[in-house]
C-alpha cells in the first residue's frame, strides 16, 4: 500500500530526521511501501527548507503524492 509518512521535521532536524527512520521501518515492516517528503527533498543539494520559497515547493510536492497515495500516516509521539 503506498503510504505518505508524516512527522515532525523542522526544530530538532537530526532527531526527527533519525525519528522519520523508525517511522520508515515502522511502515514497511507492516507492508507499506512509505513515502515522506520531508526526508527525501531536504537532503543537502535538492531543497533548503530554511529557505521560504524552497520549502514551498516541498510542501506542494509532498502535496502531489497525496492523490497517489492510499493511505497517509502521521508519526507524532517520537516514542
Amino acid at each position: 500500500m503506498l503510504t505518505v509518512v508524516e512527522s515532525p521535521y523542522a526544530g530538532d532536524i537530526d532527531g526527527n530526521l533519525t525519528y522519520l527512520r523508525a517511522c520508515l521501518k515502522d511502515c514497511v515492516e507492516r507492508g507499506k511501501s512509505p513515502y515522506a517528503s520531508h526526508g527525501l527533498l531536504t537532503q543537502p543539494g535538492v531543497l533548503d527548507d530554511s529557505d521560504p520559497d524552497q520549502r514551498r515547493l516541498g510542501i506542494r510536492l509532498g502535496r502531489a503524492w497525496a492523490h497517489v497515495a492510499q493511505q497517509v500516516a502521521f508519526y507524532v509521539a517520537r516514542g
